[in-house]
């Protein structure tokens, strides 16, 4: 076909079909073509040999895979590795099971999925004669007692890998590691440098046999791929709102400080838009503690359906979602560091009390509020276009970028072959 009409066919696309949709296409074109070509190398190296390292992948929380994804796929692309992915039953109303969503979401990131719920009993791990095991999460009483800790330590070496960036030097860190399943660790590829050395002085005469391991923190392979999709002419914000309203020990959710208000000046300039993604403990907790109804809950959600401007965000990987946002508003969160790391504003509504060396920095570049006035008139400052932390965080992030490491994920995989040789 003669260029010039490529050229012309290319430009009509661009103008008939909506560029959400667009980019989805081509997110689903290129994830199919990477899962072609490593379900090729999966079928050429998949006979298990003297040389062979099996690694298993326990998940259960797509919103939590980015911490793996880079790791699994350097896996898959390695030679003496033989990978699996196993998904774990989910505990919904006192029953284990797993959603067709979640289902649907892991078959379409990796190459083979084995469900963790076989008509109702749980798939034996250990049939899988695995040499490292990746759990997705700390937390024991999230899993099936099959696959606990304790457990899996019988037959392989646990690992674990932070499923959000930790900003925290003391608080948030003890919530995570101050917990039985450490006693059962093999090795956690820490996220950051200050993280590992609380890790050190934590495990002392505890876990004396524990490997603390920086490699870089695997979900920052995935930030250097982001596209950027947002609106030129409409700007748009993303609240990530918390789950936790405990002040002394976590850190609280401004949802219920901030929800009427922010749909309140999202009806008045229909020219901006919302997407609010709270934490997926938030409204289960709301509920369980009495704080709103279900029915509240189904309330807000239909309020939301009314607004043209405003959705939740039903998104599993948040990165889609931060490459249409132009600001984010959010309290404590994981998610902060790597969305600074996107060089967007960042409208912070959280403590300051807590931070890390890494984040030190980054801490200083966000705008704090601590009510709506302040926040509604930072919103405003952001939408007329002045945004003055703007080329101090530019030259922050090229210094940390400069330091941090690159092919993560790559790197985890090495160190799991050295383990096992």
């Amino acid at each position: 076909m003669n260029i010039d009409v490529k050229a012309g066919i290319l430009q009509v696309c661009r103008k008939i079909i909506p560029d959400e949709i667009r980019h989805r296409v081509s997110h689903q074109i290129k994830k199919t073509q990477s899962r072609l070509s490593q379900t090729q190398h999966h079928k050429a190296f998949s006979a298990k040999t003297s040389e062979s390292v099996v690694i298993v992948f326990l998940v259960y929380k797509p919103q939590l895979w980015n911490s793996l994804k880079s790791v699994y796929h350097a896996s898959i692309q390695n030679k003496r590795v033989i990978t699996y992915l196993v998904i774990s039953p989910d505990n919904q109303n006192g029953t284990w099971c797993i959603d067709d969503k979640v289902l649907s979401f892991f078959r379409a990131e990796a190459v083979e999925v084995i469900s963790g719920d076989q008509d109702g009993r749980i798939f034996d791990l250990s049939s899988l004669k695995p040499d490292i095991v990746f759990r997705q999460t700390p937390y024991d009483e999230a899993y099936p007692d099959e696959y606990s800790m304790k457990k899996i330590a019988g037959y392989a070496k646990t690992c674990y890998i932070p499923y959000g960036f930790n900003l925290s030097p003391d608080k948030h860190l003890r919530i995570e590691y101050n917990h039985p399943f450490t006693k059962d660790l093999f090795a956690v590829f820490i996220d950051c440098q200050s993280n590992a050395v609380f890790c050190e002085n934590l495990k002392g005469d505890l876990y004396p046999d524990l490997n603390i391991i920086y490699e870089g923190f695997p979900r920052l392979d995935l930030l250097r791929e982001l596209e950027d999709r947002r609106e030129k002419d409409c700007y748009t914000f993303s609240w990530i709102p918390r789950w936790s309203l405990d002040s002394v020990y976590n850190d609280p959710s401004g949802f219920l400080v901030y929800k009427d208000v922010l749909l309140g000046f999202f009806k008045e300039n229909p020219h901006c838009k919302l997407i609010i993604r709270p934490h997926p403990l938030m409204f289960p907790n709301f509920i369980k503690w009495g704080v709103m109804s279900e029915q509240e809950v189904n309330d807000f959600q239909e309020t939301i359906g009314r607004f043209p401007n405003v959705r939740m965000d039903n998104n599993f990987d948040y990165l889609l979602t931060f490459e249409e946002t132009d600001a984010l508003i959010a309290d404590w969160s994981s998610l902060l560091y790597e969305f600074y790391l996107t060089g967007k504003p960042i409208i912070y509504c959280g403590s300051t009390a807590e931070h890390n060396q890494e984040t030190e920095t980054m801490m200083k570049l966000l705008y704090k509020v601590d009510n709506w006035k302040k926040m509604k008139k930072r919103m405003e400052t952001l939408i007329s276009g002045q945004d003055e932390l703007e080329e101090e965080r530019r030259e922050d992030i090229q210094s940390m970028l400069a330091e941090l490491p690159e092919n993560i994920g790559k790197a985890i995989v090495d160190r799991c072959i050295s383990f096992c040789t």
